[in-house]
């Protein structure tokens, strides 16, 4: 997953309207899964295994989404709090 802060080089904005502070991209790799763990399960037709392995993986990355704009969320939270003290 790739996750830039601030926001950059989105279709909201021209290519040339960047943020006034610099960019930091971050890159998240997780690990490999088998194909089965993603539910394409052995002896399935090929185009029912695709699909399958497709919804997985979509599930996968909505779930991984979720949870980073929650800990996005106490991130900002805490450093507000910081910034009052």
């Amino acid at each position: 997953m790739i996750h830039c802060d601030p926001p950059a080089l989105t279709k909201q904005l021209a290519w040339w309207q960047v943020p006034a502070r610099p960019w930091r991209l971050t890159v998240r790799f997780y690990p490999p899964q088998e194909p089965t763990a993603l539910g394409a399960g052995h002896g399935l037709p090929h185009g029912v295994a695709a699909r399958r392995l497709n919804r997985g993986l979509e599930d996968f990355f909505t779930q991984q989404l979720a949870n980073h704009e929650r800990t996005d969320r106490r991130t900002e939270a805490a450093h507000h709090r910081l910034a009052r003290s």
